[in-house]
């Protein structure tokens, strides 16, 4: 499985950026007050590797019990823990592509082989009746252990049908339910009452997209009691930095005592839409998914590399074209930003030739 996406360039500053999958911070005024509290302390001294009071301000957040949840270094590091919990080498874990490179990446670091089931572009990346029954049968193969889902899913912005869902945590394999697209608080409450009846299910979440600070580096799995604790334990004792903690701490008081209410995800679809919108009258280009997200995925109607072409006008974008499941079709994943930034990516994307 190939498709690591994350060094394309070494100079991004120079560009228009619209390759990373990053929210917008909507309250960036509450975030440099809480900067400006940060003391010497917070470097000087080794951070705590106890990660109980985080647990318990999540807890209270989303009302989900705190002994049922594991911190990591960004839900990246769950990812990488996961297969090293629950494979064995020569074990299989069913990949639906095109999807996030790390479980596949992780799961083959374990010693694990991957069952891909690919979701079509003619289809516009949906689950289509012909996709779900061939799910259907990888979940019956013995050697299958883990299942990977993304919903939404990162590139294509396409959710999973809930019938899926189900049809994968009531196969009693190992469910994980990737929802960092979507970390608002009745997002992850829904998915969390899965888990009182589906041990085997775990939900990843986190702060880069939904709460726009990837730079915290903080995501967080709930799961049973059991898988929870296994997760805690295995993680590193201090990958996670004192400021960082320091910083989610303020975030999750700020949620819990209403400070911070959820962004309106109207503003966003309303941008999303104009871009497309926008984006439909060009010949030059075509989209080829129907994302519920901010991310967009993009072809030219031309045999050249629109990742290419859209670097020479000033613009990086996120390249597709090694990733598993959509290799050589020359696809490159965009997210919609402020509505000044959509503007000028428009601009520059109509000096693109037909």
């Amino acid at each position: 499985m190939r498709g690591n996406y994350t060094h394309q360039v070494d100079n991004p500053e120079v560009f228009l950026r619209f390759d990373l999958t990053e929210g917008i911070c909507w309250f960036p005024q509450m975030v440099s007050k809480w900067l400006r509290e940060i003391s010497l302390d917070l470097v000087a001294h080794y951070p705590n590797a106890s990660t109980t009071a985080l647990q318990e301000l999540i807890s209270k957040w989303l009302s989900f019990p705190a002994d049922k949840i594991a911190i990591g270094n960004g839900s990246d590091e769950l990812i990488e823990i996961i297969p090293q919990l629950f494979l064995n080498p020569g074990d299989e874990c069913v990949v639906v592509t095109p999807t996030f490179f790390r479980f596949a990446e992780a799961s083959n670091r374990a010693g694990a082989s991957i069952r891909q089931i690919n979701l079509r572009i003619d289809d516009r990346f949906t689950w289509t009746p012909k996709v779900i029954k061939k799910f259907e049968l990888e979940l019956k193969r013995p050697k299958v252990k883990l299942i990977w889902l993304a919903s939404p899913n990162n590139p294509t912005g396409v959710s999973v049908p809930s019938h899926v869902l189900e049809m994968a945590v009531n196969s009693r394999k190992m469910v994980v339910l990737d929802k960092v697209l979507n970390g608002f608080s009745t997002e992850l409450q829904s998915a969390a009452k899965l888990i009182s009846d589906h041990e085997n299910l775990i939900v990843l979440s986190g702060f880069s997209k939904t709460f726009g600070l990837p730079g915290l580096r903080l995501g967080f799995a709930l799961s049973s009691t059991s898988n929870a604790k296994l997760l805690r334990d295995r993680r590193l004792s201090f990958s996670i930095s004192g400021i960082s903690v320091f910083l989610l701490r303020r975030l999750l008081e700020s949620l819990i005592n209403k400070e911070i209410r959820p962004s309106s995800t109207h503003v966003h679809n309303l941008r999303r839409k104009w871009l497309e919108i926008e984006l439909r009258k060009l010949r030059a280009i075509k989209l080829v998914s129907n994302s519920t997200t901010n991310l967009l995925l993009l072809q030219s109607c031309r045999k050249k590399q629109l990742f290419e072409e859209l670097k020479k006008n000033g613009v990086l974008a996120t390249d597709l074209n090694e990733l598993a499941g959509v290799a050589g079709l020359g696809l490159v994943r965009i997210s919609v930003r402020s509505q000044k930034e959509n503007e000028v990516l428009v601009k520059k994307l109509k000096k693109l030739k037909e």
